[in-house]
């Protein structure tokens, strides 16, 4: 959950805002305590421009209906009505166990990783949809508290191993670390064995 926060005269835009409008934007600054209308969004999606790291938007579900917006949602830009600041945003979380969160990785993830047949002891990631490597570095982390066969010989490969090993693994093989991309991605080390353990079984 988030809030954007804006000006009484921005927000009468706001509140007119559709689809043919395509993206909100407001960029003002707000003197806290005069003229501000903060409004409660649900986001569940975004997009970034291939071409530009820092320019995309939030796509927000509001609370209004759908007879509003966009059957009921809007696209904010990127920094735009304080959205996503940390005073205005609210997280809620719904977890699976664990092992049902594993299984579900492993089903996404197997179909997607190939040998790399450039790098010895690596493993190609091709994500179906879009994906940051950031959400993939929470994915296998997720495997590796999930437990590994009793024969496997990786041990001790936590996030901070699998950020590093994503991080190293992909300098100079993928434009951007920080962008939503359908990769490749290239994951060597201890995240590589974790793969072939947890999901490939060696096939990979």
């Amino acid at each position: 959950m988030t809030a954007v926060a804006m000006s009484l005269r921005t927000y009468a835009g706001f509140v007119q805002y559709t689809a043919a409008d395509n993206v909100f934007s407001a960029a003002e600054g707000l003197v806290p305590g005069f003229d501000q209308v903060y409004q409660a969004l649900f986001c569940y999606g975004w997009w970034d421009n291939p071409c530009n790291d820092i320019d995309g938007y939030w796509l927000c579900k509001n609370s209004w209906g759908p007879g509003w917006g966009i059957t009921g949602s809007v696209k904010v830009a990127y920094g735009s009505a304080y959205i996503m600041q940390p005073n205005h945003t609210y997280a809620l979380q719904f977890n699976k166990h664990m092992e049902q969160q594993a299984t579900d990785i492993r089903q996404k993830l197997k179909p997607a990783l190939t040998r790399d047949t450039t790098k010895p002891g690596c493993v190609v990631y091709k994500p179906l949809q879009p994906q940051r490597p950031v959400k993939l570095a929470d994915e296998l982390t997720i495997l590796a508290a999930a437990g590994l066969p009793p024969n496997s010989a990786v041990k001790g490969v936590d996030k901070a191993v699998i950020l590093s090993d994503i991080v190293t693994s992909n300098l100079g093989y993928i434009r951007s670390l920080s962008a939503t991309g359908r990769g490749p991605f290239r994951v060597c080390g201890q995240s590589a064995a974790l793969l072939r353990a947890a999901v490939c079984l060696g096939s990979c």
